[in-house]
């Protein structure tokens, strides 16, 4: 069992493994000022056990820290920071909390971070794609979708529709121009961080189909199915000591990058 400590590379939204010294499986990188060091990329995110997630204080300032246990039972810190260089709660960290009210402890997930070109657009999307999975498979589970909260906003036809996430209030500065006010934002996705790190809520996020996900090492037990009438029973199935028809099964989805942010 290994502890490894992952950080998010905001650039491309790659999980990495830091490392000073060159390691099997790390590769090179260069930062601006010239300074080399090593990266063991997980460009598929993390399969594994959710464990929990805290908010810790550091050298760097405060961090989001998620702590998944993998396939081969190795500790997984995906860590990042909270607040961005303008002390708004930052994009990765925001994606996290919309879906941390619906995250379960000992439930098996994918933890993906990713970046997306804006169609039509110079800016780029940020998030963090959490996704009910198996862990030995490797695959995720599309049929039960982790509820997120909802953004406030006003429509095209100049109506508020309200959600969760209280909106960004567009205020004039002293000079006339218009600055962005994220305090009512910032204050509740804060307080929602801090109310979900420390506990496990459990909520039903069915939406279709298939049997509900399971805690991890929970056997999923066989629904029972309705006896047919005696009169019914065909003469092949006669004698028998049981007469049953297993549930379709629902099949594993593979995972891919083109899915994302969904």
């Amino acid at each position: 069992m290994a502890n490894k400590y992952l950080q998010i590379e905001f650039k491309s939204g790659n999980l990495f493994e830091y490392s000073k010294e060159q390691k099997e499986g790390f590769e090179e990188h260069k930062n601006s000022k010239g300074n080399v060091s090593y990266r063991k990329y997980y460009k598929e995110g993390i399969f594994g056990v959710y464990k929990g997630t805290t908010l810790r204080d550091t050298d760097f300032g405060k961090e989001v820290s998620i702590f998944m246990v993998d396939g081969n039972g190795d500790n997984n810190f995906i860590n990042f920071p909270l607040f961005d260089q303008s002390k708004n709660i930052a994009a990765y960290a925001e994606s996290l909390i919309t879906v941390l009210p619906s995250m379960e402890q000992n439930y098996v997930y994918r933890i993906f971070p990713y970046t997306m070109e804006k169609e039509g657009s110079k800016y780029k999307s940020y998030g963090v794609s959490v996704k009910h999975a198996d862990i030995t498979d490797k695959t995720v589970r599309e049929d039960f979708p982790l509820a997120r909260l909802t953004y406030t906003y006003t429509n095209k036809s100049g109506e508020l529709v309200n959600g969760d996430v209280p909106a960004v209030v567009w205020k004039e500065n002293f000079d006339g121009s218009k600055i962005k006010d994220q305090f009512e934002k910032n204050k509740f996705l804060h307080e929602v961080l801090v109310k979900y790190a420390s506990e496990s809520v459990k909520v039903s996020n069915k939406v279709t189909g298939g049997e509900a996900p399971r805690p991890y090492g929970q056997q999923a037990t066989k629904a029972p199915t309705e006896q047919p009438k005696k009169e019914e029973v065909s003469e092949s199935v006669k004698g028998t000591v049981a007469y049953e028809q297993e549930q379709p099964k629902v099949e594993n989805q593979k995972s891919s990058k083109v899915d994302l942010p969904f």
